[in-house]
């Protein structure tokens, strides 16, 4: 018999939108420029100064702090005090319709100062992570955001700009309230830095059962986003309020103009939220202390399952990076910058989510080897890579199977098919980078069916 095993897990990175916060967006508001500044976009042909090489403190995961050297210098007119973006290529996304290519996502991890320059390299230390940095990102010069104040009001002329969510930030598979989504309309359409899009259900018909026919529904509003960056044929945006998750094929339409009573209405109910803003960032705030308490258990579990500090350094830093944040979001607080703390506070939540999952990771490494483990299995009734991996005299982890299926690939032509009574190789001695990168993988790979045949995705990283 075959054993099925159906894997499609969204990203565990929780989005503002599972806190359930409102929006607390004014008639009027600026996003914060980190927000901008880390946001990302879609280009065509994608230049770059260079590449960070080597870490000198000889890590694989480099942050705020950490000094690198790249692979240019006095050749690329590079100069001490030079301000330098991080950046890292990610998915080629395409339109949906035609599969015409877009472009590849970038998305900036940090930014960095040089330090000193040679002829060919140069040192550089890092200023702002975003994300953990590794060697193999790519750096530009420098660019300051531009200014971002969006108006929640639609635009006082009637003009009709359709298009489609055809990434996220991340490749994230369910996005919400705070995420970073790219779309398929740019400068070419007439999209403009600050206006807003509604996120719409797609129009749908039903059967009238009194009037005996087929009825068109119209699209419902379900969200909306704001543009925050605008290239050539695409956009990027931040959803900026929503009752639900959204994903990659979402339609979205440019607002259209209110009448007299839907305008009125519009400016009471942001008067409300105005109002109601410094609450709900209050409210905000208090549902990321378990979180940031959570990410110190993590932590301190690793430590004491005998976790080197080297291992648990990428974690510690996340943690170090939400606390002060959080400080930063009171101080904004207190000063009544409200949109720019809840910005502050998004930015605290993620990095106290990425702390718990790399302290616990890094734990489950340790315990690993510290079991008496066997290195082959043989398949029964009913297994699935999924369960055989979250048996804990394998990995304890049933998100590392995509390890199970590289190792295997010669056996299995299909992920989600096993036969009784095959052998499979377990690989031991697993690095954390590998790790990591199966739970990733395992996290955002999407549907596949039984009968799909080998999965490249989970194979090399590329997606069919």
């Amino acid at each position: 018999m075959l054993a099925l095993l159906f894997i499609g897990m969204a990203s565990s990175r929780a989005t503002a939108s599972q806190l359930l916060i409102p929006d607390p967006k004014p008639a009027t508001s600026a996003i914060h420029p980190r927000v901008v500044e880390s946001a990302g976009y879609i280009t065509p042909a994608p230049m770059f100064l260079a590449t960070i090489i080597y870490s000198l403190e000889e890590r694989q995961h480099v942050a705020a702090g950490d000094r690198v050297v790249i692979d240019a210098g006095e050749d690329k007119r590079l100069h001490s005090g030079m301000q330098l973006t991080v950046m890292r290529p990610a998915t080629e996304v395409s339109q949906p319709a035609t599969n015409q290519l877009l472009g590849i996502t970038i998305v900036p991890v940090g930014t960095a100062m040089v330090e000193h320059v040679q002829p060919t390299i140069a040192f550089i230390r890092i200023l702002h992570a975003f994300d953990a940095i590794q060697p193999g990102d790519v750096v530009k010069p420098f660019e300051i955001p531009q200014p971002v104040r969006t108006n929640a009001g639609p635009p006082t002329q009637a003009r009709i700009i359709s298009g489609i969510i055809v990434a996220t930030k991340d490749d994230k598979v369910a996005v919400g309230l705070g995420d970073v989504v790219y779309l398929n309309r740019g400068k070419q359409h007439g999209v403009e830095i600050g206006e807003r899009f509604n996120i719409l259900q797609e129009s749908r018909t039903i059967e009238q059962a009194v009037l005996q026919r087929t009825v068109e529904l119209p699209p419902q509003i379900l969200g909306t986003l704001d543009i925050i960056d605008v290239r050539d044929r695409t956009a990027t945006a931040l959803i900026t309020s929503g009752q639900r998750e959204f994903a990659v094929g979402a339609p979205v339409e440019l607002a259209l103009p209110l009448n007299g009573d839907q305008a009125a209405a519009a400016g009471r109910r942001e008067s409300e939220a105005a109002v109601s803003a410094p609450i709900q960032a209050t409210e905000y705030r208090s549902q990321l202390f378990p979180c940031l308490e959570a990410a110190r258990r993590a932590i301190h579990a690793a430590e004491v399952a005998g976790v080197r500090p080297a291992e648990l350094l990428a974690a510690q830093q996340a943690l170090t990076r939400a606390e002060a944040l959080l400080e930063r979001a009171d101080i904004l607080l207190a000063q009544g910058h409200v949109e720019q703390a809840f910005a502050q506070l998004r930015l605290v939540e993620a990095d106290c989510l990425t702390a718990q999952e790399l302290g616990t990771e890094a734990r489950l490494l340790v315990v690993g080897r510290q079991l008496a483990q066997p290195d082959q299995y043989r398949v029964r009734r009913g297994d699935s890579l999924w369960s055989i991996s979250g048996q804990e005299r394998i990995y304890h982890n049933p998100l590392m199977w995509p390890i199970l299926y590289k190792a295997n690939r010669q056996q299995l032509h299909d992920p989600d098919r096993l036969f009784p009574q095959q052998i499979l190789a377990i690989p031991r001695h697993l690095s954390q980078e590998e790790i990591s990168t199966a739970i990733q993988r395992a996290r955002t790979r999407g549907s596949w069916r039984q009968g799909d045949g080998q999965d490249p995705y989970i194979l090399e990283g590329v997606r069919r």
